[in-house]
């Protein structure tokens, strides 16, 4: 994707997370800008999403960019100090990055990208200089996206095994996605507002009946367990 021009904020996302893009002009060593990139990943700085970013640093070097990495396990703080200009970029799941753009934010949308042909097509769509105006909204420019797989209903009980049977079970639901929160009444389940932080610690302990997450978010999951 094209680069973002600062001091516009730029925000990564994705139906995950997202890439950062870097400005094309390469600069003398002298002119060398620092900036900070704020990184949601479960793990921490040991953590899967923090690694990719960290394959951007060399990139952002040639073209005259300091990446400053800083590690976030919890995303609402990060999304929070990114708002208060502790960060000059921020890489969200698409979710949370609503507030910073609704279009791509819908990429998130259940159902919106059932196969990998359509996500294809919508990704290389987002890469065309001409989707770039959708790609910004207000003081804020989504630089980059990328996939982090299919959102999956973990459940502690394998005879849940239907739409029906969700009925009256208890579901850790992001309580800052509205439409999350209406789909899971409109099956008959109970809402437990949690977050990404919390979610697992919730399911592991017995305190919701099912999860939905990635696959991605497993090993950060499991990790919790003990």
């Amino acid at each position: 994707m094209k680069s973002f021009n600062l001091p516009r904020k730029a925000t990564a996302v994705a139906a995950l997370c997202a890439s950062l893009a870097l400005s094309p002009f390469a600069q003398a060593e002298s002119d060398i800008m620092e900036r900070s990139f704020c990184v949601f990943d479960p793990v921490g700085a040991n953590g899967p999403l923090f690694a990719i970013t960290k394959t951007f640093q060399p990139i952002a070097l040639k073209q005259g960019i300091k990446l400053d990495l800083r590690a976030y396990t919890d995303e609402k703080v990060a999304a929070e100090d990114f708002k208060a200009g502790q960060c000059d970029a921020v890489l969200l799941t698409g979710t949370r990055a609503r507030e910073f753009n609704k279009f791509t934010g819908t990429l998130e949308a259940m159902g919106a990208v059932p196969g990998e042909e359509e996500m294809r097509l919508l990704y290389n769509t987002l890469s065309q200089e001409k989707a770039r105006p959708f790609l910004i909204d207000g003081d804020y420019e989504v630089a980059g996206v990328f996939p982090g797989g299919a959102v999956y209903l973990h459940t502690r009980d394998r005879a849940i095994d239907s739409v029906e049977k969700l009925q009256g079970k208890r579901i850790a639901t992001l309580d800052f996605d509205t439409a999350s929160v209406r789909m899971v009444r409109h099956v008959g389940a109970s809402v437990v507002g949690s977050n990404s932080a919390n979610f697992a610690g919730k399911f592991n302990n017995g305190s919701v009946d099912l999860a939905y997450a990635p696959a991605v978010a497993i090993h950060p999951w499991n990790s919790t367990r003990a």
